[in-house]
């Protein structure tokens, strides 16, 4: 079904070349990064003989480690800016109740004015929230950047054509076919694990609220006892 001939088991490590005129400085840099990272990136390409199965799992395992990594770093970014995001969110919600009330009682070009500013502030949680998601993108070019220089133009060969692609659609084709189901199952999936444990740590906490004053009134029903219990003594 493929064509493909890259003998992963030989393959060198990759060398980085400067371009004439570029920062060798950055260049070199780069090369000592992609080099260090060489041994640990080509691993999933060792875990079968099979090229074309072999170059499918390293890629799918490379773009999941890049999701989960990416995501990680937009989670650690929304933290950071979890202030300025939820007062945009407030804002926004603010404004969107005063739209209403402006639009029922003071005439559309009240509401016009307090909609416009409702549309400033989603301008801004959009524009914040856009610019986390890119940052959190950092280590999609290093990955492409050291299966460029690992693999080049080999990548498997399709019995069929695809449009825009041909039949040996490059590594970033490749790459990004896992990349975006991988990120978007790994988000959710996340997600989902993170509701569920706030969801049993607050199912906790009830549970303690709730028996707390159980014992409570235990403990008091028993010094209660021991007290009414108690001999009394007459002075003589």
């Amino acid at each position: 079904m493929f064509a493909f001939a890259y003998n992963h088991q030989h393959a060198r490590a990759p060398v980085l070349h400067s371009a004439p005129g570029a920062n060798n400085g950055a260049a070199e840099l780069m090369e000592e990064l992609l080099v260090w990272l060489d041994p640990y990136f080509v691993l999933p390409y060792r875990i079968v003989g099979q090229p074309e199965a072999a170059y499918f799992i390293g890629t799918a395992t490379l773009a999941l480690m890049t999701a989960l990594v990416g995501i990680a770093t937009l989670r650690m970014a929304q933290r950071m800016h979890r202030k300025r995001l939820k007062q945009l969110q407030d804002d926004m919600r603010h404004y969107h109740e005063l739209s209403e009330s402006a639009l029922q009682n003071s005439g559309k070009e009240a509401f016009k004015a307090v909609n416009r500013q409702g549309h400033e502030a989603f301008g801004y949680y959009f524009s914040l929230s856009n610019a986390l998601f890119v940052a959190s993108l950092w280590p999609v070019p290093i990955v492409l950047a050291w299966m460029k220089l690992r693999f080049g133009l080999i990548s498997p060969e399709l019995p069929f054509s695809l449009p825009l692609f041909g039949n040996q659609p490059s590594m970033v084709f490749w790459f990004i076919l896992f990349y975006i189901p991988l990120r978007m199952f790994s988000n959710k999936t996340i997600t989902r694990w993170q509701l569920r444990r706030g969801w049993a740590q607050a199912q906790t906490q009830d549970l303690g609220a709730q028996g707390s004053p159980a014992v409570a009134q235990t403990e008091g029903r028993a010094e209660a006892e021991n007290q009414t219990g108690t001999p009394k003594v007459d002075k003589p």
